[in-house]
């Protein structure tokens, strides 16, 4: 058996990664937990271990400093670090000191099944004398570290503009150079409409092929797996573009014929611009997601590229505050639709629009959809504990393949919102609610008791009572405090004309708009102006 002890300052971690997995079945005993660098020491002193499973980041002495220390007193130990996404720099350290293996926090059962097999294997079976695989594994590690650095890079934490190309190298360990940088995103569907899942065999398939077609060609390569999908980011010379090109549809090719059990998938490619320096890499990247989320629309199996699109709408146009107030009123049981119909009509200027030159911005609608969904809730004050988390909620579109599957996803998230406002809250709250976001959007304008009634479906008597009752005050004073709030804002900028500020927040008389001025804050306009500039 393969001796082994675990490290790390918090216990809960050593009892989680010794329980994920069945050690003994490939031949390793677990013979200590060990909560502290000091004390690593003196166990991989006294015990001897084959293997160290080390964090990097402890009080006192650090992993970096165990696996220095630790070969000084037994130097057959061998070790594999542990780390979270912020600890790049020391990994990198810890692989360049030969570490076998690198696992990222959360640890996943799959992974350290795999981990385990390679060195039994590998390392410390009939093979260990052989110094190729030490350095066939040490290799392994490598390039895991980078992609772990790109998924952080792209997914996780996007880095500043100032952020150069050779600072990328020297804390990735890629070797990029000057050129293009381009991305590709293969994305897979289930066809029979199972839980989206796929194994970590078809991803590695996937990969190989990646790495395998590419690198000859390329300055570097890295794949990363985001969720249901390869991410493929190559740097190259801008004569080979067309080269690129080519080589990636034979990856897509060669995937949907010869990778076992990926049958079972519809496979997409989404093509990234390709951008002319590394700035533009992220920007790549969003363009090969958009062309992937395409998909809805254009349909799967399919190479998608959205080169040369058309100028997306504003977000705004396709989904105005009218569609937030509907959402408000469904949740609030004071608009006559049922949710597949409000799904419906606020999707109907975008079924009207089809949007065919522009596909990508379907995705952004519906994370507008569920933006707008889980700040209603949240201005109901209802708590959200019986809800799908909202970036769980973004995630799960990701995975969504037709316009179909879509609306039904929105509506029933929309339905689930108002079992859980019925649940929970007072419905004259949602009331005010929209009525506050209504005049909210609409204060410049000549708004009436009317037009909030049109907006509950209520009568113009009773929303001028519950007005009073819930807020304390009757809606004129209320939409005149909220224009003068507004004001006080415009009159911070010396540039702004007094008369110009009057008029933005819905007073074409000037006169009285510096009355009610002084009368709610106690200066006049002018006065204002000239304490707070």
């Amino acid at each position: 058996m393969i001796k082994t002890i675990i490290v790390d300052d918090e216990v809960w971690v050593c009892k989680l990664i010794c329980n994920i997995v069945d050690w003994g079945s490939y031949g390793y005993e677990v013979v200590r937990q060990v909560y502290s660098g000091t004390e690593a020491l003196e166990v991989i002193a006294a015990e001897k271990p084959d293997l160290v499973f080390t964090d990097i980041r402890m009080p006192g002495i650090d992993g970096l400093s165990l696996i220095r220390e630790a070969g000084k007193i037994n130097p057959g130990t061998k070790f594999v670090i542990i780390s979270g996404y912020s600890d790049f720099e020391y990994a990198k350290t810890a692989i360049d000191l030969n570490v076998l293996g690198y696992l990222l926090k959360p640890v996943e059962p799959e992974d350290l099944s795999s981990l385990l097999m390679r060195l039994e294997d590998g390392v410390f079976g009939s093979a260990a004398e052989n110094s190729n695989s030490l350095h066939e594994e040490l290799k392994k590690s490598k390039r895991q570290f980078r992609e772990q650095f790109m998924y952080n890079f792209l997914m996780v934490n996007p880095q500043p503009a100032y952020f150069s190309l050779e600072q990328f190298n020297r804390e990735s360990g890629l070797a990029c150079r000057e050129g293009c940088f381009q991305v590709f995103q293969i994305m897979l569907d289930e066809k029979n409409g199972a839980a989206p899942t796929a194994s970590s065999a078809i991803f590695q398939a996937i990969t190989e092929y990646c790495y395998r077609l590419l690198k000859p060609c390329c300055f570097d390569v890295c794949v990363i797996r985001v969720n249901l999908s390869a991410v493929c980011a190559v740097n190259f010379s801008p004569a080979d573009e067309s080269r690129i090109r080519v080589t990636m549809e034979e990856v897509f090719h060669q995937c949907r014929n010869y990778i076992p059990d990926i049958s079972r998938y519809s496979v997409t490619l989404g093509v990234g611009g390709a951008a002319r320096c590394f700035s533009g890499l992220s920007e790549s990247f969003h363009s090969a997601q958009d062309a992937v989320r395409a998909r809805m629309i254009l349909g799967t199996d399919r190479i998608i590229s959205l080169g040369g699109q058309a100028a997306s709408p504003e977000i705004k146009e396709l989904f105005p505050p009218s569609y937030k107030n509907l959402i408000l009123r469904y949740l609030n049981h004071t608009c006559e639709y049922s949710a597949p119909q409000a799904t419906a009509l606020i999707f109907e200027k975008f079924d009207k629009n089809k949007l065919t030159d522009n596909p990508g911005m379907l995705f952004r609608f519906a994370l507008e959809f569920i933006d707008s969904l889980y700040a209603a809730l949240a201005g109901c004050g209802v708590s959200l504990a019986g809800m799908q988390p909202q970036e769980a909620a973004k995630q799960k579109i990701e995975s969504l393949n037709s316009i179909g599957q879509l609306k039904q996803y929105l509506t029933e998230l929309l339905e689930a919102g108002r079992q859980l406002c019925d649940s929970q809250k007072n419905k004259t709250v949602s009331t005010i609610e929209i009525l506050k976001n209504y005049i909210g959007e609409h204060f410049n304008e000549d708004i009436s008791l009317s037009d909030l009634s049109s907006q509950v479906y209520l009568n113009p008597k009773y929303i001028s009572e519950l007005f009073k009752k819930e807020t304390g005050v009757n809606f004129s004073d209320y939409l005149s405090a909220v224009r003068i709030e507004k004001a006080k804002g415009y009159l911070i900028d010396p540039r702004c004309r007094i008369s110009e500020i009057a008029s933005r927040v819905g007073y074409s008389d000037i006169k009285y708009f510096s009355k009610l001025f002084k009368k709610i804050v106690g200066v006049t306009p002018s006065e204002f102006r000239k304490l707070h500039c």
